[in-house]
């Protein structure tokens, strides 16, 4: 399926919300780990089709604001402030 990412007869797709990706006021922002990113079965696909105002950032720990300044500078946009959830 050109949507989820899956084979068709595993599509899920209608067991997604209806009218997604949704908007979210909040942005998420997700680290996935390197080797997830070769799983087209992971949840970081599933979610780009559920949520618009997503980020997914691939690496092994969030890297430092002199590191990846554009990152940094993605979660503060539009004067958001940013939580970190374990």
């Amino acid at each position: 399926c050109e949507r989820c990412a899956r084979a068709q007869q595993v599509c899920i797709c209608s067991a997604l919300p209806q009218g997604a990706p949704l908007h979210t006021r909040s942005r998420i922002v997700i680290l996935i780990h390197p080797k997830e990113v070769k799983r087209a079965c992971g949840t970081a696909p599933l979610l780009r089709c559920c949520l618009s105002n997503l980020i997914i950032k691939v690496g092994d720990k969030f890297p430092e604001p002199d590191e990846d300044p554009e990152f940094y500078h993605s979660l503060i946009e539009g004067g958001n402030r940013c939580f970190f959830l374990c």
